[in-house]
């Protein structure tokens, strides 16, 4: 179990190693992407494959910048909807209906 006041609200155990890329593409409904390198391009790159849409989170560097105009191939499997701050990116999330209106 994660410290207390660790601010994540939910918590996937798995040690599974490297296989846990594909658990965490695949968790949610949609895939944010804050920055990243290898690993969450991985990440990136699975969740395209399972047509789950994409958030970067733009001008922070690593992956997230480079998603909107550069996606993971030329499938167009999902949307790539890009936000700068917290109002977008629920406003992003609204637009795939995963919060409310």
């Amino acid at each position: 179990m994660p410290p207390a006041g660790w601010p994540a609200t939910v918590v996937i155990p798995c040690g599974i190693g490297d296989a846990r890329n594909l658990l965490m593409a695949l968790s949610g409904d949609a895939c944010i992407v804050i920055g990243g390198r290898a690993g969450t391009i991985s990440e990136v790159c699975l969740a395209w494959l399972h047509k789950r849409p994409l958030l970067p989170l733009t001008g922070c560097g690593g992956w997230s910048d480079t998603l909107p105009s550069n996606p993971p191939d030329e499938r167009q499997n999902s949307l790539i909807l890009p936000w700068s701050d917290v109002d977008e990116l629920e406003a992003q999330l609204r637009r795939l209906r995963l919060v409310p209106a």
